[in-house]
């Protein structure tokens, strides 16, 4: 398959979920979405036919080792890898939920992977167009995004949330990759084709340019989506 292949992920020792497509697009969707798995210790989730089954009474270190090995079957054919930025808060403060997530970040070095990762705040900004989205929100927007390809009626309530992230930080990471050509910075002429950037939203340009380094454009759309709200409130 042409094009690149992404795998984007969500990590927790209690559930996490992965997503893996490809740049070029799929059949049935237009975010090239090949497939999805999600784990789970809820027995609701275990008939779903994407869901890793947790065992009861295992350790942090054995759920880590359930998921090192899951990736590990599937790294060899990703040329791309989207992981939220580690918040180290207090429910992902162990010593196993830390060495996963710098395993993942190990693998994409070793194997030489580019490894984008993104704050969740940033993750939200772009998902949502709100950098301060509810959990409830997130799987909203997923169920409208995605509800036609994933069936979320099937997913434990819980674990709706993984899934819901997965998809995000997919979205965009596929458009990341799409958006291989950005404005020209302020007094150049524009040589190359922006078509695809030109095609998102404001919230989602300014989360791009920025990831990528931009912070000239970044300014720039931050200050059209804010001068847009300003009109709305004015409306309003």
């Amino acid at each position: 398959m042409n094009g690149k292949t992404i795998l984007s992920v969500d990590f927790s020792l209690n559930g996490s979920a992965i997503v893996v497509g490809n740049t070029n697009g799929a059949k049935d969707n237009e975010y090239g979405i090949l497939g999805f798995n999600y784990f789970s210790n809820l027995k609701s989730d275990f008939k779903n036919e994407f869901c890793k089954p947790i065992p009861d009474g295992i350790t942090g270190t054995e759920k880590l080792d359930n998921l090192v090995c899951y990736l590990l079957s599937i790294i060899n054919k990703i040329d791309f890898v989207v992981l939220e930025s580690a918040s180290f808060n207090s429910q992902n403060s162990s010593t196993d939920f830390q060495g996963g997530y710098h395993i993942i970040r190990y693998l994409c070095r070793r194997l030489d992977i580019e490894c984008l990762e993104v704050p969740p705040i940033t993750n939200k900004l772009f998902f949502t167009d709100n950098a301060r989205a509810t959990k409830n929100e997130m799987v909203d927007n997923a169920i409208k995004k995605f509800g036609d390809i994933i069936d979320f009626n099937k997913i434990s309530k819980k674990h709706r949330e993984d899934v819901s992230d997965a998809l995000s930080l997919y979205e965009l990471g596929y458009k990341y990759l799409k958006c291989n050509r950005l404005p020209a910075p302020k007094g150049y002429i524009d040589t190359q084709d922006i078509k695809y950037y030109d095609t998102l939203p404001l919230h989602q340009k300014q989360v791009i340019a920025k990831l990528k380094g931009r912070d000239d454009l970044y300014n720039e759309t931050k200050k059209q989506r804010d001068k847009l709200k300003k009109v709305d409130k004015n409306i309003l």
